[in-house]
């Protein structure tokens, strides 16, 4: 039996297994106010999005047939396919994806003329089809393979599978929340763990005395741009309480930079998508929206960053921008850069928030030398915020690289709800600062002092590595692993205090480069602090550690460390190791 609730809630279909049968029930009376004829073996049914038309999979019969879902009158019968057992409807309502449960295939048919327009190959035995909240992606589970196919529904195509699943037999996906332009409430606090009380009498570590939801401005003036050289004027001429709004769907190419601007936190200077409205707040953006019509993309031609938050700058906020580089450039440093060699507090940036943005190099071609970039955002910065982002594909052979880094900063920092991709720290919290004897290295740059970047929130996201990066780039060797990604551990701290870890998923990593998901490592220099460590309620999944706690020796490392409520499955040094 299977079952659909119209989109108007006024109305449940309810499929009859054995008579072949749709009951029409009013959920206003609880009644069955009809029954529609259709074949023996409904095995699934689908509404279209606007209430029009109700699609019904005959698994037993291997056709789809389509009625109006008013008057329940038969519009089409499709065949063709090999035991139809579940189907979704886009968004759009363009598109019917239909699973052959005894194939290795779904089937994507056009609402309009019926047509199947394409046929999308996935694991064996695929049993339920469910669409992400922003239409992008297509998920079905894979009973026959243990899997979860996930298909881009732009190209059409298999963008990624989730392995080691046990029989999945159905997916879900939760309705995305209405899009708010108030704070989040959850962001700044942990999940409660729903565990008994510690006892009186434990020190527990302390949390983040500072944390702040950024709140979505509301400008009290537009600026509109349509290319690179508009886009650097109305930066560096803007005023505070403005918006400058870039046009969606182009492309401008620069190295964009902000200027010293300081502005009241009441008056913040946003600078947004033309057509960020079209973007749930609180979703991370699918990779799939990248170079699409509901962003603005801003490129680099070079080795420099393609945004560049100057000194001074205060209150800024980003949203709905793609920041990526050119295929020309070959190196990028980060992607987003501020506060690199600043040398005081004050001047550091302050309250700088990306909200729904995209943050990734070119794709790597086929052949030839991809744009392998070090960074995707440094936050240097003084309360500041990435949230519902998503930022991907940061790899380096030989060289460590990080979806996000802070190495110059006093915090707060929050960092919440995003996707972060990289092959050596995903996120990790480091100090520059001139002192005799910095080891590794040595540095001439950052705050005298070394202050202690304090406060830090990282919560709801997904730290992803690939396993296939264990032979990338093509030909690399595992013997001589500077050819190879330097796939280090997923969270970092080298200097650091009250850091709440709470609610993450921890996707995937393995021995090469480091073979810990997170760690406290403080064993450079004896000003190095990594105190106050709250890590609950974590999913921490394919991979040889769960965590490491090392230290100088002193007073100051390790201090007040607590791990509860997390969840490690397939933990094993030896299935995850370099091979």
């Amino acid at each position: 039996m299977a079952l659909v609730v119209t989109p108007d809630g006024s109305r449940v279909f309810v499929a009859n297994y054995s008579s072949g049968t749709i009951s029409v029930i009013s959920t206003a009376s609880n009644t069955v106010i009809a029954t529609w004829s259709a074949a023996y073996g409904i095995d699934a049914v689908a509404v279209k999005p606007d209430g029009s038309t109700l699609y019904v999979a005959n698994c037993a019969s291997n056709h789809v047939t389509v009625f109006d879902a008013a008057s329940g009158g038969l519009l089409k019968t499709i065949g063709g396919f090999s035991y139809p057992n579940s189907l979704a409807v886009t968004l759009s309502g363009n598109a019917l994806y239909v699973s052959n449960g005894n194939g290795k295939s779904v089937s994507v048919i056009n609402t309009a003329s019926f047509e199947v327009e394409t046929t999308v190959a996935v694991g064996s035995l695929p049993r339920s089809v469910a669409f992400s909240p922003d239409g992008a992606e297509a998920y079905v589970t894979d009973m026959g393979t243990g899997s979860l196919s996930v298909i881009s529904t732009a190209a059409r195509s298999v963008s990624n599978t989730v392995p080691h699943l046990l029989l999945p037999f159905s997916v879900v996906v939760a309705a995305p929340a209405a899009p708010v332009t108030t704070a989040a409430p959850s962001l700044c606090s942990a999940a409660s763990a729903g565990l008994p009380a510690l006892r009186a009498s434990v020190v527990l570590p302390e949390l983040p005395q500072s944390c702040s939801v950024p709140v979505y401005p509301s400008p009290a003036s537009t600026v509109s741009v349509n290319t690179a050289a508009e886009l650097q004027a109305a930066l560096t001429g803007a005023q505070c309480g403005q918006s400058i709004q870039v046009q969606a769907g182009l492309t401008l190419v620069d190295n964009f930079v902000v200027p010293g601007l300081a502005c009241p936190e009441n008056a913040p200077v946003l600078v947004a998508s033309s057509a960020i409205s079209t973007l749930p707040q609180w979703v991370v953006p699918a990779r799939t929206l990248a170079g699409s019509s509901q962003v603005a993309t801003l490129a680099s031609p070079n080795s420099t960053a393609s945004l560049t938050v100057s000194d001074g700058a205060a209150n800024w906020y980003f949203a709905g921008l793609e920041f990526t580089v050119t295929p020309a450039a070959q190196y990028v440093y980060p992607i987003v850069d501020m506060g690199d060699q600043t040398t005081t507090v004050a001047a550091l940036p302050h309250n700088i928030v990306f909200d729904r943005v995209l943050v990734h190099p070119a794709p790597c071609p086929a052949s030839g030398v991809c744009n392998y970039v070090q960074r995707g955002i440094t936050m240097n910065c003084v309360n500041c915020a990435t949230i519902s982002s998503n930022i991907w594909g940061i790899v380096n052979p030989g060289q460590d690289a990080q979806a996000i880094m802070a190495y110059n900063t006093t915090g707060p920092i929050l960092i919440a709800n995003n996707d972060l991709e990289a092959s050596g720290e995903n996120v990790i919290f480091n100090t520059e600062c001139p002192i005799t004897g910095y080891v590794p290295g040595g540095s001439v740059w950052g705050i005298p002092g070394c202050p202690v970047p304090s406060d830090i929130t990282v919560r709801r996201n997904h730290f992803i590595k690939q396993a296939a990066w264990q032979s990338l780039p093509v030909g690399c060797s595992p013997a001589t692993t500077l050819e190879c990604y330097d796939v280090k551990d997923s969270f970092e701290i080298k200097h650091a205090q009250r850091v709440l870890l709470d609610s993450n998923w921890f996707d995937t990593t393995f021995n090469e480069g480091q073979d810990e998901f997170i760690i406290m490592n403080c064993f450079y220099n004896p000003y190095q602090v990594c105190t106050d460590f709250t890590v609950t309620n974590n999913l921490f999944e394919h991979g040889p550690i769960v965590g490491v706690v090392v230290g100088f020796g002193n007073s100051q490392t390790g201090q007040r460390v607590m791990f509860r409520n997390n969840l490690a499955v397939d933990i094993n040094a030896i299935t995850w190791i370099w091979s």
